[in-house]
C-alpha cells in the first residue's frame, strides 16, 4: 500500500470504501474517490498525510472534524457520512458526499467577477452555513474562496448549490478563547485571515473572523480581484501582507477595486458594509455571519433591483450568463511548471499599478509589523504556498487543495457506477426560509405579557395571557449603515431623512441638547456596525416601511424578547451582566461627566467594554429564546404601540394604533439602552413613554415583517 498521497487502485479502507482513484493532495491529507462496497456508490474519501498521523493533536482535530460538520444545522455543509481509523494502516479517515462542479476560486478565476445577483445567491447560502456554525459555537478558521465548492446537480445545467469545505480545522468557541494564549501556530490562508488569528493578543478568535474572511470573498467575488496588494507581489512578501492586514489604513472597497482594474462599480452601500466587516477590532465588526449578510443583502437588492429575499437556503440557484454545467466543470489552465494559474500573482495592469504606487514606505513597514509575527504566521503562509502549487481544477469535498479535471468527471469512472451516484444536492430541495435575511420568526402562539401585581411598574399590569400570530422580527437593531442605505435612494415610495446628528426633545437647555448630541451616531462610516439612534418615531416608521416592515406591536417586542415562560430578562432568570447586554457600567459613566458635573449613573461598578452604544449583535449570551439579541440593552426601541393602560380584553394581536386622547400623547418605547442606570431597565416587560418627536441618544429601533405564506412556524430560524 502507497502511503496517503498516492493509494493504490483498490485498496479497501475500513472494509468498506476501495480506492477508484486520487482527486487531489492537500496540506493536511489526501482526497479520493472511493465506491462504498456494501451500496456500490461513489464517494469522496480523504485521509491524513504519515507525518501527521504521529501527531496526537492534528489526528484529535482531523477525528473531530466529522462530529463538528454534523452539529451544523445547514445543507450548505459538506456532508460527512462516515469517520474513522483504518486499523490495517493506522490512517485516520472521512467519507463524504462526492460532488461535481469546482470551487468559488476556480470560478472566479475562470469566468470573471460575479453580478450583484449571483453574488447574492453565493452569499446567501454561504452565509447560511457559516451563520448556522456560529449559533452552534463553531468558528470555520478557514474560509477562502477555495474552501467554498460550487456543486452542479446532475442533469441541471445552470443550476448550482453552495456547500462550505474542511470544517476539520474548525473550533469550538469555546476551546478557542480557552487555548488562544497557548496557539504556536494559526490555522487559516493569510489572505483571508483576521488579524487577531496571525497575533492572538489582538482578541480571542471568533466568528467575528469568519466575518473578516466573508467580507474579503464578497469583494473577490464583485471585483474578481483579492483585495489585498501583497496578493499582487512578485515577491509574495508575507510582511506586506502582515502590514496591510494589521497596521496600514484601509481604504474604501470601491477606491482599492478601482486601484486594482476591477471591470466595474461596486454597489452603493458595498464600502460601508465591508467597513463593518473589516473592523480590525473584532469587537466592531458584524457579530456573526447572519448578522453580515442581513446588513449586505439590501445593498445586493437595491443594486440588482429585486425585490424579494432570496432564500438563505434552498433550491439550487441559477449560475447566470457563465455557460453550461460542461464548462464549469473544466480544469482551469496552468501553467507549464503545474502551478496553479490562478495563484495570487501578477494578474493584470491595474493590479501592477497598485503595486507599484503603493509607497516605498510600506516595505520598511512590513519588514517592522512582520518581526513579531512571522513565527505565528509562517506555517499558515507555507501552507497556502502549497496548497497553490497544486491547484489546478475543481476542489473535492474536504479537500485542503483543488482537484484535477477527472474529480469533477464522471468519465473516469468504473461502468455502471458514476452516472448514476446520487448527491444530496440533486435531492428535494427544502422550502425557502420564512423571514427575509437578518430576521427570524417568532410562531404563533399564546405568552403572557406584563407583570404580576406586586412586581414592575403599575403600567405594566394586568399581566395577561396574549395570542400572537407569526411574525419575523430584526435579530437586531437596524444599524448605521442600514439605515444609510434608505437615504440614498428610494425603496418602497419611501426615502430615508438623513440619520440625526443632534439630540431633541422640548423643554431642556441647549447646553444639555448639545451634550447629549455628542452621542448620536448619524451617519459615521466608523459606526457602520453600531445601531443608529437619535431617529424620532416617524423616522424609524419610515424605514421599516421602505422595506415593507413595520414597527412591532409592543406585544410582539414583549414576546420576542421573553419567550414563553415569563421569563424576567431575555436570557431567563440569571441577573443581569456585562457579557449579556450594554447599560451604563463604570465606562459609561466615565464618558459622559463633564467638568463640574458627575457622570451618568452606573448599573454596576463593572465595565461591559462600551462607554456608550455597542456594535450589534455583540452579546451573544443575552439572546432570547428566540435568538433575537440586544433585546435588554444598547438602545431603547420604538414601537408602532401609542402608550396607555393595558386593556385586559385585549388579548389577540393588541395593538394601540389609535391616538389616545390627550394633549400629549406618547409612543411606547421598549428595552434598556447603553445609559441605563439601573438593572431594571433591563426587564422584558418594562415600558416606556416617549414623545413621537424625541430625538435621544439611547433611542433607536428594528422592525417586523409578515412571514413568508405557507411557513413552517419554526422558531429561531
Amino acid at each position: 500500500m502507497a502511503g496517503p498521497d498516492g493509494l493504490a487502485p483498490g485498496t479497501l479502507i475500513a472494509g468498506e470504501y476501495r480506492i477508484l482513484r486520487r482527486l487531489a493532495a492537500g496540506g493536511m491529507g489526501a482526497v479520493y474517490v472511493a465506491e462504498q462496497v456494501s451500496t456500490g456508490a461513489l464517494r469522496a474519501l480523504k485521509v491524513v498525510l504519515p507525518e501527521l498521523v504521529t501527531d496526537a493533536q492534528m489526528r484529535r482535530r482531523f477525528e473531530r472534524e466529522a462530529r463538528v460538520g454534523a452539529r451544523i444545522e445547514s445543507e450548505h455543509v459538506v456532508e460527512v457520512l462516515a469517520a474513522g481509523v483504518d486499523e490495517p494502516s493506522g490512517l485516520p479517515y472521512l467519507v463524504m458526499e462526492l460532488l461535481d462542479g469546482e470551487d468559488l476560486e476556480a470560478y472566479v478565476t475562470r469566468g470573471g467577477p460575479l453580478g450583484c445577483a449571483e453574488t447574492r445567491a453565493v452569499l446567501a447560502q454561504l452565509c447560511h452555513a457559516v451563520g448556522a456554525a456560529h449559533r452552534s459555537g463553531i468558528v470555520h478558521r478557514d474560509l477562502k474562496l477555495e474552501n467554498v465548492f460550487r456543486a452542479v446537480p446532475r442533469g441541471k445545467s445552470g443550476e448550482f448549490r453552495i456547500k462550505v469545505l474542511d470544517f476539520g480545522i474548525a473550533k469550538l468557541l469555546t476551546e478557542v478563547q480557552q487555548t488562544a494564549a497557548r496557539t504556536q501556530r494559526p490555522l487559516g490562508t493569510p489572505l483571508y485571515m483576521a488579524p487577531e488569528q496571525a497575533n492572538p493578543k489582538l482578541g480571542a478568535v471568533g466568528p467575528a473572523a469568519d466575518v473578516w474572511a466573508l467580507g474579503l470573498i464578497a469583494f473577490r467575488l464583485l471585483t474578481g480581484k483579492h483585495f489585498w496588494l501583497a496578493a499582487y507581489d512578485p515577491e509574495g512578501s508575507l510582511g506586506m501582507l502582515v502590514a496591510e492586514t494589521c497596521y496600514e489604513a484601509l481604504p474604501r472597497a470601491s477606491e482599492r477595486a478601482t486601484a486594482l482594474g476591477a471591470p466595474g462599480p461596486l454597489p452603493p452601500g458595498f464600502d460601508a458594509w465591508m467597513a463593518g466587516a473589516l473592523a480590525r477590532d473584532p469587537k466592531a465588526r458584524y457579530a456573526d455571519a447572519s448578522l453580515a449578510f442581513g446588513a449586505l443583502e439590501p445593498v445586493l437588492v437595491d443594486a440588482t433591483g429585486l425585490g424579494a429575499t432570496l432564500p438563505a437556503s434552498g433550491p439550487p440557484m441559477a449560475s447566470g450568463p457563465r455557460g453550461s454545467t460542461e464548462a464549469a466543470m473544466a480544469p482551469a489552465a496552468s501553467g507549464a511548471d503545474g502551478a496553479d494559474a490562478h495563484a495570487p500573482t501578477l494578474l493584470d495592469r491595474g493590479a501592477r499599478l497598485a503595486v507599484e504606487r503603493a509607497p516605498a514606505s510600506r516595505r520598511r513597514l512590513a519588514a517592522a509589523a512582520v518581526a513579531s509575527l512571522v513565527a505565528l504566521a509562517a506555517v499558515a503562509w507555507l501552507g497556502w504556498r502549497a496548497a497553490g502549487s497544486s491547484a489546478s481544477a475543481p476542489l473535492a469535498p474536504g479537500t485542503d487543495a483543488p482537484t484535477t479535471a477527472s474529480g469533477a468527471s464522471s468519465s473516469d469512472a468504473p461502468a455502471g457506477g458514476a452516472s448514476s451516484a446520487a448527491t444530496p444536492s440533486s435531492a428535494a430541495p427544502p422550502p425557502p426560509p420564512p423571514c427575509p435575511g437578518g430576521m427570524v420568526l417568532v410562531p404563533a402562539g399564546t405568552f403572557r405579557m406584563g407583570s404580576e401585581v406586586g412586581q414592575g411598574g403599575r403600567d405594566e399590569h394586568p399581566a395577561r395571557d396574549v395570542r400572537l400570530s407569526a411574525y419575523c422580527i430584526d435579530r437586531t437593531e437596524v444599524t448605521v449603515a442600514a439605515y444609510r442605505a434608505c437615504t440614498l435612494e428610494e425603496r418602497a415610495g419611501v426615502r430615508c431623512a438623513p440619520a440625526p446628528t443632534t439630540a431633541s426633545w422640548a423643554g431642556v437647555p441647549a447646553g444639555e441638547v448639545a451634550f447629549y448630541g455628542r452621542f448620536c451616531n448619524g451617519d459615521r462610516r466608523d459606526l457602520d456596525a453600531h445601531p443608529v439612534n437619535c431617529v424620532d418615531w416617524a423616522q424609524a416608521d419610515a424605514f421599516c416601511r421602505s422595506l415593507a416592515g413595520r414597527l412591532p406591536t409592543e406585544a410582539e417586542w414583549e414576546r420576542a424578547a421573553r419567550g414563553d415562560d415569563a421569563r424576567p430578562y431575555p436570557w431567563g432568570r440569571e441577573d443581569p451582566s456585562p457579557d449579556r447586554l450594554n447599560v451604563c457600567g463604570t465606562e459609561c459613566r466615565e464618558a459622559t461627566a463633564r467638568p463640574g458635573m458627575p457622570g451618568l449613573g452606573a448599573a454596576y461598578e463593572r465595565a461591559d467594554a462600551f462607554a456608550t452604544t455597542a456594535p450589534v449583535g455583540q452579546f451573544l449570551a443575552g439572546a432570547s429564546p428566540a435568538g433575537v439579541l440586544d433585546l435588554a440593552g444598547n438602545v431603547m426601541e420604538w414601537t408602532a404601540d401609542w402608550y396607555a393602560p393595558y386593556d385586559p380584553a385585549t388579548t389577540v394581536d393588541p395593538v394601540r394604533s389609535d391616538r389616545p386622547a390627550g394633549n400629549a400623547p406618547r409612543r411606547v418605547a421598549r428595552g434598556g439602552g447603553w445609559d441605563a442606570g439601573a438593572l431594571a431597565e433591563a426587564r422584558a416587560a418594562r415600558r416606556g413613554p416617549y414623545p413621537s418627536e424625541l430625538r435621544f441618544p439611547h433611542l433607536g429601533f428594528r422592525c417586523v415583517a409578515t412571514p413568508r405564506p405557507g411557513a413552517e412556524p419554526a422558531p429561531g430560524r
